[in-house]
C-alpha cells in the first residue's frame, strides 16, 4: 500500500484526514450511522456470520441434495471506491477478510464435511488507481462528470438543431428523447451518429457507440467488444461511450470501475473443494462460465439464459 496520509482517499465525514486508527463510534452519526459499517472491514464480519447462521439453520449440506449459497463480501466494494485500491484502509480489509475466509472455511469442514462442499471465489469488477495517484506516477488520466457531459450535449443540440434532446446522461450511456425527435422529423439515427462523433471530440472519451452499431456490427477489438457485451437493446442508451485507460467518471477522490480495460476487466477466479483438483490456469475465462461449470460438475444442464461454457480442467 501507499502512504497513509495520501490526498488520493475520501476520509469520513468528520475526520480531517484518512489516516488510522479511525474512531467508529465518533463518525457514526456524521456518516450515515449504521450504513458506516459497509465502508469498513467488520461489514464482511457481520456477512459471514449472517452466512455461517444460514446454513445452520437451513441444514445447509445435511442431506443428499445439493444447496447452494452465494455471499458478498462488499466492504472491499465500498472501502475501495473512498480510498483506492492502493490504500492502507483496504490492505487492512483484505487481511481481515482473509481471516473471515479462513474461518468461513474451518466452519464448513466442520458443519458440512471436508471436501463435501464446493467453493468459488471472485469478484465484478477490479479498479483503477485513483486520479492524484496516477498523476503522481505521470500516468496520463482526466476526470469526466456526467452533469458536465451533459450541459457539453445540450450546447450541442441547441446548436445544431435548435432543440435540446436530451434526456439524460446515466453513467456510460447517453439517452435521447426519442418523441422529441420524431416531433421535430429528424431521423433518429442520424441524430444518434451526430451525437455519437461529437462525444468523439470531447477530451477523455475514447470511443462511442450508437444503437445502430450495436446491433449490426461485430467488432473484433477488445474495447469495442466488451461495451458490446454490456449492450441491452431495451434498457441501453442511445448511444455508449468509453473513457481513455485511466480516465475516471466522477472521482476526482477515491477511484471506480467501469471501464472496458484489463485494470477493471481482470479479476481472480478460484475454485476449491469437492472434486476439484489442485492447479492453476492463465486460460482467460469469464465469469458467465461459473455457472455452467457448476451445473457440468453436478451433471445437470446450466439454466435458461446461460451464456458461458463450462471450464476445462479443473477437475
Amino acid at each position: 500500500s501507499d502512504a497513509d496520509d495520501s490526498n488520493c482517499e475520501r476520509p469520513f465525514r468528520g475526520k480531517e484526514k484518512p489516516i488510522f486508527p479511525y474512531d467508529l463510534f465518533s463518525l457514526k452519526n456524521t456518516n450515515g450511522g449504521l450504513d458506516l459499517l459497509s465502508t469498513t472491514p467488520f461489514g464482511n464480519t457481520f456477512i459471514k456470520e449472517f452466512a455461517m447462521t444460514t446454513l445452520i439453520n437451513e441444514k445447509m449440506g445435511k442431506d443428499a441434495v445439493p444447496d447452494f449459497l452465494a455471499i458478498s463480501f462488499s466492504s472491499t466494494d465500498y472501502i475501495g471506491h473512498q480510498f483506492g485500491p492502493q490504500s492502507i484502509e483496504v490492505e487492512d480489509c483484505y487481511i481481515r477478510l482473509d481471516k473471515e475466509l479462513g474461518e468461513l472455511m474451518d466452519f464448513l469442514d466442520r458443519q458440512v464435511g471436508k471436501n463435501e462442499y464446493l467453493l468459488f471465489l471472485t469478484s465484478d469488477h477490479g479498479a483503477s488507481d485513483a486520479y492524484p495517484c496516477l498523476l503522481k506516477k505521470n500516468i496520463p488520466t482526466g476526470v469526466l462528470k456526467e452533469e458536465n457531459i451533459a450541459d457539453s450535449l445540450r450546447k450541442f443540440f441547441v446548436k445544431t438543431y435548435q432543440n435540446s434532446f436530451l434526456l439524460a446522461v446515466k453513467g456510460f450511456d447517453i439517452y435521447l428523447n426519442r418523441e422529441a425527435i420524431a416531433k421535430k422529423k429528424f431521423k433518429l439515427e442520424e441524430v444518434q451518429s451526430k451525437t455519437s462523433n461529437y462525444l468523439m471530440s470531447l477530451k477523455g472519451i475514447s470511443c462511442s457507440l450508437t444503437e445502430k452499431q450495436m446491433a449490426r456490427e461485430v467488432f473484433q477489438d477488445s474495447v469495442r467488444s466488451k461495451i458490446k457485451l454490456g449492450y441491452n437493446h431495451k434498457r441501453s442508451g442511445d448511444i455508449i461511450y468509453a473513457l481513455k485507460p485511466h480516465w475516471l467518471l466522477g472521482y476526482t477522490l477515491g477511484t471506480t470501475h467501469g471501464s472496458p480495460y484489463s485494470y477493471d476487466t481482470h479479476v481472480p477466479l478460484i475454485f476449491f473443494g469437492w472434486n476439484i483438483h489442485q492447479g492453476m490456469s492463465e486460460i482467460p475465462v469469464k465469469t458467465t462460465d461459473i455457472v455452467p461449470t457448476i451445473s457440468h460438475l453436478l451433471n445437470i444442464p446450466p439454466p435458461k439464459g446461460t451464456m458461458g461454457v463450462a471450464i476445462k480442467g479443473i477437475q
